[in-house]
């Protein structure tokens, strides 16, 4: 039996939390499509499942200088769960993904975010 597929990506910078304020919503969607493109690039350079995995478990860290609360940790990473969907994930209803969100202290100026995306059955 083959082990399961496993994926390990780090971006740097952050994205926005959701407490911000946005303004009009196309600034919204700006944002969203640039930390979308920015992990697509990203899988591109990794191994990818031969078909999107249909059961899975993601681990998002945000590492920076200040720790958000938890709603702003999930919401700030949707775009990056959606950019996921279709190449690593069929889905990311709860039924098809779990997720787990952690905060990692980083110095200023250096913050990032890793995804480890784990097949489960």
């Amino acid at each position: 039996m083959k082990p399961p597929y496993r994926l390990e990506i780090e971006l740097e910078g952050l994205p926005q939390l959701q407490s911000g304020v946005w303004g009009h919503w196309a600034k919204r969607r700006k944002h969203d499509q640039v930390w979308k493109d920015r992990v697509k690039l990203a899988i591109m350079r990794e191994k990818r499942p031969t078909r999107p995995l249909a059961k899975a478990h993601i681990v998002i860290t945000r590492c920076s200088t200040t720790e958000p609360d938890f709603d702003n940790l999930a919401a700030a990473a949707k775009p990056l769960v959606d950019a996921l969907i279709g190449t690593v994930l069929k889905d990311d209803s709860p039924s098809h993904l779990t997720r787990h969100y952690q905060w990692e202290k980083a110095p200023r100026g250096q913050g990032s975010v890793k995804l480890v995306v784990t097949e489960t059955r």
